[in-house]
């Protein structure tokens, strides 16, 4: 794609995260509403999506480059985190809550912001693959990222593995099985799914925009550890998934699309489990805010530079 569509595309996700920011801001949505939508977005609009790219549809891959596709999703998530535990080390933060820090350069916005792009890019067929990244991801930040919130906490909170089965990867298992064994579905569920898909991306980019609203503009763009760890998010974990895995990976849209993945911003959910295990959110919506709105540059960026 060239970087002028890919620019583009940016604006037009852009344009949608705006119209759910000021929808936040004028109190059109508020923070309950912002977690009804994202649940119905994520269990909902997502789960048909993913499912949606596999049904009654011709996957360019075979089931053994599946397979050593999703082995590449794992190695992606280890360079995340090993990126994401270097970090703190590397540039000296010891102020404020380096276990958050941590969880913002190790995971990404895969679905909301990678799945957009990665559609436009490479056709619907792609979003297929792209979810595999869900299973390395879930497996991490349910128990690795809960380890690290918890390292310093002797509080007798405990890692629910139940967690780790979201509907996302749900869906995902499902595609798989539907990839493996060729099943054909139904023309009025395929089409139910498509439409359902249709409402995905818009849903996601809104949700991005209105789950900002309560971050300060000053605070975000004024804090100098937000600009080094989307530093690392952005640009650093990136090149470095691409620099590594391009020897390995021969097939384009694979790599790309891992790499893709690797330039998106810092997950909302780092904020939400935050929260849950005792964190004020506060830095960590900075840190997303910050990220999501540098990403709409540096993602064009990558993309050119890599030759994706």
């Amino acid at each position: 794609m060239e970087i002028g569509l890919i620019v583009s595309k940016m604006v037009e996700l852009l344009v949608l995260i705006i119209i759910g920011y000021i929808c936040a801001k004028l109190n059109i949505t508020t923070k309950e509403s912002n977690k009804v939508i994202s649940r119905i977005t994520i269990n909902i609009f997502f789960f048909a999506m993913i499912i949606s790219s596999v049904a009654n549809k011709e996957i360019p891959m075979s089931g053994g480059e599946l397979a050593f596709g999703i082995g590449m999703m794992f190695v992606f998530m280890l360079i995340s985190l090993v990126l994401a535990v270097l970090t703190p080390r590397i540039f000296r933060i010891k102020d404020g809550d380096v276990g958050m820090y941590e969880m913002m350069v190790g995971f990404m916005n895969t679905a909301f912001i990678g799945f957009p792009i990665i559609q436009a890019m490479y056709g619907e067929e792609s979003v297929f693959f792209a979810a595999t990244s869900g299973i390395p991801f879930n497996l991490a930040i349910y128990t690795i990222g809960i380890f690290i919130l918890n390292k310093n906490r002797n509080d007798g909170t405990k890692l629910d593995f139940k967690n780790i089965f979201t509907p996302p990867l749900i869906a995902t298992l499902i595609s798989i099985v539907i990839f493996s064994f060729k099943i054909h579905l139904p023309a009025i569920v395929d089409e139910t799914l498509d439409l359902m898909a249709g409402a995905a991306i818009p849903l996601s980019m809104f949700v991005v925009g209105a789950s900002l609203g309560d971050v300060s503009l000053k605070d975000a763009f004024t804090d100098k550890r937000m600009y080094l760890l989307s530093f690392v998010r952005l640009i650093i974990c990136p090149l470095l998934v691409w620099l590594l895995l391009k020897p390995i990976i021969s097939n384009p849209i694979m790599l790309g699309t891992i790499v893709i993945l690797a330039s998106t911003p810092t997950a909302v959910v780092v904020t939400i489990i935050g929260i849950q295990y005792g964190r004020d959110g506060v830095e960590s919506s900075k840190g997303v805010f910050l990220s999501t709105a540098l990403s709409l540059i540096t993602m064009p960026m990558i993309i050119h530079f890599c030759g994706l």
